[in-house]
C-alpha cells in the first residue's frame, strides 16, 4: 500500500493490521514495521490471542479504526495505485453505499435463499464511510463490536450477509473497479487440513436458517 500511496495522503491515512495470532514470525515483523518511520504516517497493529477468523479479525481492525471512511482489505490483495483516492472519489457520487470490487448478482448455489438469488459484494475488498459500517454493525450496549457476523467464523458467507443486511436498509451495493488485485484464497485454500468444504457447507445452512423467513 505505501508504495504507491503518495507523500500527501501517506500522511493522512491510517493503516491498521491485524496479525490473527499467526503461529510464524509474522507478530514480530509487524511489530518492527509498527516503529519504522516513513510510509504511511499512522500505524496501528492489532495482535489477537487466538485466531477469530475472517470476522473475527475484521471486526478488531474496523473497531480500532479512527478514519471518517474505512476500507476492508485481506491480506491477499496487491495494490495497483492510490487505492483510497479513488475509491473516495467514486463515493462522492453515492455516500449511502458500500462500494467493491466484485458483485455477485447472479444466483449461484451458495448465494440462494429460497430460490431467489442474494446479491453481494465480495469481502475481500469493501469501502464504506465509518458511520455506513456503524449502521450495519453489531453493537454491545453503546460499544461498536464490528461490522460482520461471528458466527460464520472461521470464513464464508460474512460477506453475503453483510450484503443482506446493507439491501434490507437500503444501502447500496456498488462495484467499482477498484485499482486491486486479489490472489485468491491465500489462506483457506493453502492452509494445511482446513477443511474447506465442510466450513462453506455448514456455514450455507447458518446463512439460509438466520434468513430463511424473509421469503417464506
Amino acid at each position: 500500500m505505501g508504495a504507491v500511496t503518495p507523500p500527501e495522503w501517506a500522511a493522512k491515512t491510517e493503516l491498521v493490521v491485524v496479525d490473527n495470532a499467526s503461529v510464524d514470525d509474522t507478530a514480530p515483523f509487524l511489530d518492527d514495521w509498527r516503529q519504522t518511520k516513513g510510509g504511511i504516517h499512522f500505524k496501528q497493529v492489532i495482535h489477537a490471542d487466538t485466531n477469530r477468523g475472517y470476522a473475527g479479525g475484521s471486526n478488531l481492525g474496523i473497531c480500532a479504526a479512527r478514519g471518517e471512511f474505512v476500507l476492508l482489505v485481506n491480506n491477499d490483495v496487491l495494490f495497483d495505485s492510490n487505492v483510497i483516492e479513488y475509491c473516495l472519489r467514486a463515493y462522492q457520487g453515492s455516500p449511502r453505499a458500500v462500494l467493491g470490487r466484485q458483485l455477485i448478482w447472479r444466483r449461484g448455489p451458495w448465494n440462494s435463499l429460497n430460490g431467489q438469488a442474494v446479491r453481494y459484494l465480495e469481502g475481500w475488498c469493501l469501502f464504506a464511510s465509518a458511520a455506513i459500517y456503524r449502521e450495519l454493525g453489531f453493537w454491545k450496549d453503546t460499544t461498536f463490536a464490528g461490522v460482520f457476523d461471528e458466527t460464520f467464523s472461521p470464513a464464508f458467507f460474512e460477506d453475503i450477509d453483510l450484503s443482506l443486511r446493507a439491501s434490507l436498509k437500503q444501502i447500496a451495493l456498488r462495484q467499482v473497479a477498484i485499482p486491486i488485485r486479489h490472489l485468491g484464497s491465500r489462506t483457506t485454500k493453502t492452509t494445511p487440513n482446513f477443511p474447506y468444504l465442510r466450513v462453506v457447507r455448514e456455514n450455507h445452512q447458518k446463512f439460509v436458517a438466520k434468513w430463511r423467513h424473509l421469503h417464506e
